[in-house]
Parts: structure tokens; C-alpha cells; sequence
């Protein structure tokens, strides 16, 4: 509900992801607070009316005040001197943008900050213990069994932190309002940020009939990755795109993390500096596109960053599937040796000589040059 307020014009109060939208100046998402109109069924006024909750990176606010100067719609949208809403858009942000940060009194930005920390930290909270009851049923759920008919055994989700939620929920705002529009069954991902707290969680639709979308984040995942606890201990990591990537390579004897997205964290090249890294994107275009950034950019960090690209599926998950745990092994300890030399196979290690039967296995061991596409 709206609480009650004097002004026709207020920021519009957190009731959900949705109710906050993407800041026009720096484009992070679930970040601004939009104006909404208290006498017009709390419609938003327009999308680049607002605040945006970075004040320390972005500190953007745009108010009502200054939009009706700049738009001619003053006193309750009189009609506007603009052809078109994406006409007044463009000129009210190209003063906004102009604008210095509006100078808010230092006990109103105290007030502000601690009630956007608090708010910040109940969501967070609420996160967590979401996720720690989808970790409880986990053993033998429905989503147990579902990785495993993908090649994931129990041990390697419950390294992961893997949970299950029977009612998945979604929601949408109708009027002004929050309401579920549903639910469905999903096995659930902990996304955990560089100190390994859960900051967001990731599920995925086990059945053909879901809601919405077969893949749903709550919370954000731009600085965290889905990971085990002692992943960054490995001699060698694995850059993957989905939790399913990472853990196929994970039952390979793999230390691997997933990005959930072809994006990466800020803090990650400097985590990386002077490691063997192989960036292990999926086998498409965009796969390909980003490897090639993400490992330039690990390698002006120090990183040995080379390109590691599935060649018996699009994916490590399906490659798992095609080709089993060991087949894909050696495959990747063929990778390996050409990227590293120096590599040392870990112990107990089941490496065979490339044969026949391994047909994508097209290298001896012995490194002699650069030769195979997939690494640059």
C-alpha cells in the first residue's frame, strides 16, 4: 500500500523488485525510485523522473519540480509544448543531465543513506533465508533428481549450495499494486558474492509448463557468481556461463564458477591476477565475443587466460551428456596441457591418450605449437 503523504508527488515506496526501475544516467537496473502522481491512481510521472539509490557512484535526482519547468506541464500535465512523450523525455534528460547534484542538507542524506541501507540489508536477509530453506528439502526433491537426469550428481549440488523451491513465486504489479500471478517448481542456485555471502539466487524451471520464464534471478548478480567455497584454490579455474556448465565440469574433477550471464564481476580480474584461467563460454557468437573481452581483460591483470570452447555441445552441460564424465576429462586435460605446459595432473588423475573412440580429442598431451582453434 502507499503511505499516506501532503504532496501529490512522492517517491514511489519499495513494495518489490519491480518497484524500482533502471537510473537513465548510469543504467544500473532495480536502482531508481520513480515520482508517482498520488491524485492519478499513483501513475509515474515518467521514467527518467526519479532518484537514483546510488548516491555515492550516481547521486542522479530528478524532480517533479524540475521536470514541469523543462516539459511546460505544470499544475497537473497541462498540455506539453513536446510532439511526443519520447520528445519531453529527451529534453527533460538532457537538462537533468546538465544539472548539478542537487545539494541535500547532511542530516536528510544521513536519514536517506540509513534508510536505504536498512532497506538494502532486509532484502538481503529476506535472500538468505529463502535460500536456506530451498537448501533444506534439497536432498531427494524433484530437483535433485532433475540435475541428476542432467549428469549432476547429489554430491556435487550439495557442494554448490543447490536448493529447491516447490512454490517459485512471481509477481507483477497491477494499478499500483503487487499480486503473485503464480507458481512454479524450480531448482534454485545460491549466487555469493567475493566474501561468499549469498546476495541473490538463481532457479531453473524442472518442468515443461512454467511461468513467465524457464530461468529467473531474484536479487543481483552483477558483482557475485554461483561457486563452491574453495573454487579459487584450484591450480587451474574454469570461467563458465551457467551453474549446470560448472558443475558438468566440476563432476570432471574441475574447479569452475559460473557468471550466470556472459558478464562478469568487477572485483574478478583482480582475483584472477597472475592464475591459470580458461574461459569457459558457451560454444555461440556471444559466447565467443565475450570470452575474447573477458580474457583480454584478465590478461592485463596478469591472468594466463586462454579460451576453452566445448566442442561436443554448445554447452558443458549437454557436452557432459554426450560424451560422459570421462571423455570430457581428457578432453579438457588435452586443453589444458596445450594451454599450460608446465600443468601437473592432479592426483589419481584417469588422463588417457587421445584414440579413436574420442574423436574431439585431436591433440597428444605434448604440446609442440599452436595449432587448435579453440584457444587464442
Amino acid at each position: 500500500m502507499i503511505a499516506t503523504t501532503t504532496h501529490r508527488f512522492t517517491l514511489e515506496p519499495y513494495s518489490g523488485p519491480r518497484s524500482r526501475g533502471t537510473c537513465p544516467k548510469c543504467g544500473v537496473s532495480h536502482e531508481f525510485s520513480r515520482y508517482i502522481d498520488t491524485e492519478n491512481g499513483n501513475a509515474y510521472l515518467d521514467n527518467c523522473v526519479g532518484k537514483c539509490n546510488r548516491t555515492n557512484n550516481c547521486n542522479y535526482h530528478y524532480t517533479p519540480k524540475q521536470f514541469f519547468a523543462d516539459t511546460g506541464l505544470p499544475d497537473g500535465f497541462k498540455k506539453s509544448p513536446f510532439k511526443s512523450k519520447k520528445a519531453r523525455t529527451a529534453a527533460a534528460l538532457a537538462r537533468a543531465f546538465s544539472l548539478e547534484p542537487i545539494q541535500t542538507p547532511v542530516s536528510e542524506q544521513k536519514n536517506a543513506s540509513e534508510s536505504e541501507q536498512r532497506e538494502t540489508q532486509s532484502k538481503l536477509e529476506r535472500l538468505r533465508r529463502e535460500m536456506e530453506q530451498f537448501q533444506a528439502v534439497f536432498e531427494n526433491s524433484p530437483a535433485e533428481k532433475y540435475l541428476q537426469s542432467r549428469g549432476i550428481t547429489a554430491e556435487t549440488a550439495k557442494a554448490f549450495g543447490c536448493g529447491y523451491a516447490e512454490r517459485f513465486e512471481h509477481w507483477k504489479k497491477t494499478a499500483g499494486e503487487w499480486e503473485i500471478i503464480g507458481a512454479d517448481r524450480r531448482v534454485v542456485f545460491p549466487i555469493t558474492d567475493q566474501s561468499g555471502q549469498v546476495v541473490a539466487y538463481h532457479g531453473r524451471a524442472i518442468d515443461d509448463v512454467f511461468i513467465d520464464t524457464p530461468k529467473k534471478t531474484k536479487g543481483s548478480r552483477k558483482e557475485a557468481l554461483f561457486q563452491t567455497a574453495n573454487a579459487f584454490d584450484a591450480d587451474v579455474i574454469f570461467l563458465c556461463e551457467g551453474p549446470a556448465d560448472a558443475m558438468a565440469l566440476h563432476e570432471c574433477g574441475f574447479a569452475a564458477v559460473a557468471s550466470v550471464a556472459t558478464s562478469i564481476p568487477s572485483w574478478l580480474p583482480n582475483r584472477l591476477a597472475y592464475r591459470k584461467v580458461m574461459v569457459a563460454l558457451d560454444a555461440d557468437e556471444t559466447g565467443d565475443r565475450d570470452a575474447e573481452k573477458h580474457i583480454n581483460g584478465l590478461r592485463a591483470h596478469g591472468a594466463r587466460a586462454f579460451r576453452l570452447r566445448p566442442e561436443a555441445a554448445k554447452d558443458w552441460n549437454d557436452a557432459l551428456l554426450n560424451t560422459g564424465a570421462e571423455a570430457l576429462r581428457n578432453f579438457t586435460q588435452v586443453k589444458i596441457y596445450e594451454a599450460y605446459p608446465d600443468y601437473e595432473l592432479p592426483p589419481q588423475s584417469n588422463y588417457i591418450e587421445p584414440n579413436e573412440s574420442l574423436k574431439f580429442l585431436h591433440k597428444s598431451p605434448h604440446f609442440t605449437g599452436w595449432t587448435n582453434a579453440s584457444l587464442f
